[in-house]
């Protein structure tokens, strides 16, 4: 979890820092990742 949490955050840094007008993509993904990381997160708490 804690090695995919690690892509997540480097994922959400390159969709950040990529050039915007992907056709929407991107700015649809970036809100996605987050979703993702809130969630992986959410399965560390509840494994501890």
């Amino acid at each position: 979890m804690y090695a995919a949490l690690d892509a997540l955050r480097t994922a959400r840094a390159e969709l950040i820092a990529a050039t915007p007008n992907k056709g929407g993509h991107r700015a649809r993904a970036i809100p996605l990742v987050n979703q993702a990381i809130d969630e992986t997160n959410a399965g560390i708490r509840y494994a501890q």
